[in-house]
This record gives structure tokens, C-alpha cells and sequence, in this order.
């Protein structure tokens, strides 16, 4: 069962980066709802779950939607390493330290991105002006919908039926 429900969210999360919210928000502006994920995942489950789910959804969405190969799987496994950071810490209950590492890690993203960009002979008008319209902007964005996510997740995901307590017995 919870197998299902973290590929559930991963290909739900998928959806929404590539398919639904292009169609709504304007496209400098776009929230990257797998790293808000894949941080909650890291946030509440620890290192060892959330990097191979991180790496695998990495390879499997470049394989579907990007030329390159593993250009996602990287930044993905940086989220949830960040993520992971705060797993079983007396303040990882507040959901603003996710959020804020689920806008830092978007942020190492699109650092990561950019620099892939540069070293293959892209260009780019003005750094400055792509920062302040699209980095920053989706920056926030993918750290406040990091907050619902990991409501949800915290419900769902961890709920004592999922635990194996010293007093639970079938």
C-alpha cells in the first residue's frame, strides 16, 4: 500500500509539472511540485527511502519528456539529500523548514540547469533578469507548495498503520 501511494504521488506530481500547470501559470513562473515532493519524502521518510525513489523518478521523467539523461535525476537526488537533512529533528514538524529547503533545492536546481546550459554552449540575455523573473519567483513558489504536500503526505503517508510500534500486534 504504500508502495502505491508514493508512485501514485510521484506520477501525480509528474503530471502537474509537465501537463497541468503549464496549461494555468504562466511558464517563467512554474512550481517544481516533484522536488516539493521528493523533499516532504525525504523530510518525513529519512535518506534511505526518498533517494531511490528521487534518483528513479529522475531517470524515468528523462526518458519520457528530456533529451538528456540524468539532467533531472541529479537535482532530484540533491532534494531529497536536503530533505533528508531534516528527517527525525525537533523542528521538522514546523513545515516551514521544508518549505524553505524545497525553495533552496529548486533554487540548487535551477543553478544546475543553467550551469548544464552554459558549459554546452547556450547563451543567455541578461543572468540577472532570469533570476529575478524565473529562478526566484519559481524558487517561492515550489517552497509554498511544498507546504500542502506535506500535510498531505503527513497524513497519508505516516500514519500508524504504516508503523511498527513495540505495543502493535495483529
Amino acid at each position: 500500500m504504500r508502495r502505491a501511494l508514493l508512485a501514485l504521488c510521484v506520477v501525480f506530481a509528474a503530471l502537474l509539472d509537465y501537463f497541468i500547470l503549464p496549461l494555468i501559470l504562466p511558464a517563467r513562473i512554474l512550481p517544481d511540485i516533484m522536488i516539493a515532493l521528493l523533499v516532504s519524502l525525504g523530510v518525513l521518510t529519512g535518506l534511505l527511502p526518498a533517494v531511490p525513489i528521487a534518483v528513479g523518478a529522475g531517470v524515468l521523467l528523462d526518458i519520457a519528456f528530456n533529451r538528456f539523461i540524468g539532467m533531472s535525476a541529479i537535482p532530484y537526488f540533491f532534494a531529497s539529500l536536503i530533505g533528508a537533512a531534516f528527517y527525525s529533528r525537533f523542528y521538522a514538524d514546523n513545515p516551514i523548514i521544508p518549505s524553505a529547503a524545497a525553495a533552496a533545492a529548486a533554487f540548487l536546481k535551477e543553478l544546475i540547469l543553467l550551469a548544464a546550459l552554459l558549459l554546452s554552449g547556450g547563451k543567455v540575455n541578461g543572468v540577472f533578469a532570469l533570476f529575478a523573473l524565473h529562478v526566484l519567483p519559481a524558487s517561492l513558489l515550489t517552497g509554498a507548495a511544498c507546504i500542502p504536500i506535506r500535510i498531505l503526505l503527513k497524513k497519508n503517508l505516516l500514519r500508524s498503520s504504516f508503523r511498527l510500534d513495540i505495543d502493535y500486534t495483529r
